[in-house]
């Protein structure tokens, strides 16, 4: 449920985008569309062209990625985006290579936008996931698992736990791609705050529920390398992203 504050948001976001919106789906009356709070609630936007294009724009730049830090290319992958939301990204990544059959899923923990995934978006398998571990597949099943804005919704000891459950799932080989709160977002900080992401630890606005849109974790590329990502074996890291992607979130990929 809404609190008022968030209902007003929601209704001012409805009208600003409402005549945008409404050519969108003249345009594309084909396309499945999520109910506005649920992308108020993962995006804070209810822009129909943005959540298609910014969507199709990341699944390509996310794609790249992937392609680059697989030491193997096989001609069929099976790929995880855990935190999907309302599949702003996963339901296109099945349009961008014709070349290798892709096993897509998708997990969250809003049972409400697993739903809608389920009844709206074809060709990808929709799981529910709790707040916290386990996620429900065997281990080694993922060639590859991505999330896009999800560490930095988490406290730091939830950090721990799904990484390694991150790790569990996912093939020796495999690969974990994630977007993290780095130095782009520092002069975000309070002066107290600086000093610990600076220091190397994490820093978590934690007055909110845990795992909600406001609910935020920064995290230095020392914090990252020291304690975080301790013992793995990191591939790729972007401090300076395409902004599709996440907003200018720093990259990580790990290899297991």
């Amino acid at each position: 449920m809404l609190k008022t504050g968030e209902r007003v948001i929601l209704l001012y976001n409805i009208l600003r985008n409402l005549s945008s919106n409404k050519n969108f789906r003249r345009e594309n009356p084909c396309f499945a569309l999520p109910p506005y709070d649920l992308m108020q609630d993962a995006y804070g936007s209810v822009d129909y062209k943005g959540y298609y294009s910014s969507g199709m724009r990341a699944a390509k730049e996310i794609y790249k990625i992937f392609l680059s830090c697989l030491p193997c290319l096989s001609t069929s992958l099976r790929i995880l985006e855990w935190g999907c939301g309302p599949a702003r990204i996963v339901r296109h990544l099945r349009h961008i290579d014709d070349s290798r059959q892709l096993e897509l899923y998708g997990t969250d923990y809003n049972g409400k936008a697993i739903r809608w995934c389920q009844q709206k978006i074809e060709n990808v398998l929709f799981r529910f996931n709790s707040l916290a571990p386990p996620l429900p597949f065997e281990d080694n099943f993922f060639d590859i698992l991505y999330s896009v804005s999800v560490y930095t919704h988490l406290s730091e000891k939830m950090h721990y736990p799904w990484l390694k459950e991150n790790l569990r799932v996912v093939k020796p080989g495999g690969i974990i791609m994630m977007t993290l709160h780095g130095d782009n977002f520092a002069d975000k900080l309070l002066e107290e705050e600086k000093i610990l992401y600076n220091s190397g630890k994490i820093v978590v606005r934690d007055k909110v529920k845990e795992g909600s849109r406001l609910y935020v974790a920064f995290h230095s590329p020392l914090f990252v390398k020291q304690h975080f990502f301790r013992g793995q074996k990191i591939v790729y890291h972007n401090p300076n992203p395409d902004l599709s992607i996440s907003g200018g979130q720093d990259i990580w990929v790990i290899s297991k």
